[in-house]
Formats: C-alpha cells, sequence, structure tokens
C-alpha cells in the first residue's frame, strides 16, 4: 500500500517491474478491461525478441496502449520486456529516451539479436496486436533470409 500510494505521488520513473506497472490504478484498470485479438497474434511467438517500453504514467495514450502491450506479452512470452516510466518533458534518467531518439510515448522498441527492428509510438497504426504481429512478422522474414 505505502509503495503504491509513493508511486502515485512520484510517478513511476526509471526502469520498473511489470508489477510496478499495474500497481498504478488507471493502469490496473485498463488492464482489466482489456481482451486482445489472439487471431492477429496465432502462430506468433515473442521467443528471440526483447522490448522497451518507454510510457509515462501521466499519458493518456500510456495508459491505453501498455496495458494492452502486458495482454500481448502474456500471450507471445516476449525473451524480455523492459519498461522505463518517464516524466512529463520525456525526463529520463536511464539514458534511454537519448540513446534511441524517443519523442513520444508510449514507445514500445522491439529487438532481434541486439538490433532494433521496429517500434510502435504513441498509438498503433491499426492496433496493438496487428502492430506487433507485422513487427514480429517482419523480424521472421528477415531471420529467413540470413
Amino acid at each position: 500500500m505505502k509503495t503504491m500510494i509513493l508511486l502515485a505521488l512520484l510517478g513511476l520513473s526509471g526502469f520498473v517491474t511489470t508489477k510496478q506497472v499495474l500497481s498504478v490504478p488507471s493502469f490496473q484498470k485498463r488492464y482489466e478491461q482489456v481482451k486482445i485479438d489472439t487471431v492477429s497474434l496465432k502462430g506468433l511467438s515473442g521467443k528471440g525478441v526483447t522490448v522497451i517500453t518507454v510510457f509515462g504514467d501521466w499519458c493518456s495514450d500510456s495508459v491505453e496502449h501498455v496495458p494492452e502491450f502486458i495482454r500481448i506479452n502474456e500471450k507471445l512470452r516476449f525473451d524480455d520486456v523492459q519498461w522505463v516510466g518517464v516524466g512529463r518533458h520525456l525526463a529520463d534518467d536511464t539514458g534511454i529516451v537519448n540513446a534511441y531518439h524517443i519523442k513520444r510515448v508510449p514507445t514500445f522498441l522491439f529487438f532481434a539479436k541486439g538490433m532494433e527492428m521496429g517500434r510502435i509510438v504513441e498509438h498503433p497504426k491499426e492496433t496493438m496486436e496487428k502492430d506487433t504481429a507485422a513487427i514480429l512478422k517482419s523480424i521472421g522474414e528477415k531471420a529467413k533470409k540470413k
């Protein structure tokens, strides 16, 4: 309870866990409402893929899409998902914002074999499921060509 109150007062900042993300009431409420489109994700896996998510607990787009991505990860099981909370002016003590030229949140960065392979910025073009599926299919196609 004390942790939740402290996070609500200070905001999530730096590297945080999924549990900490879901300790924010607005994220938890949205998470409970989310039903993902499993048809779009059929036959896909997060194996071999790392995702870094940069978000703000103050940002309505983050509140909408971060819980959706948590549900997607529950289905696809990415190798690693890292959560980076930032302040209102993208204040970030991790260096991620500058290193990856983050301009808007949320930003979902997808990596395979250490290389950035795609990103979803602020809003998905279609849906979180379809955009994630497109990135994973692209990663699979690039792997086949090598």
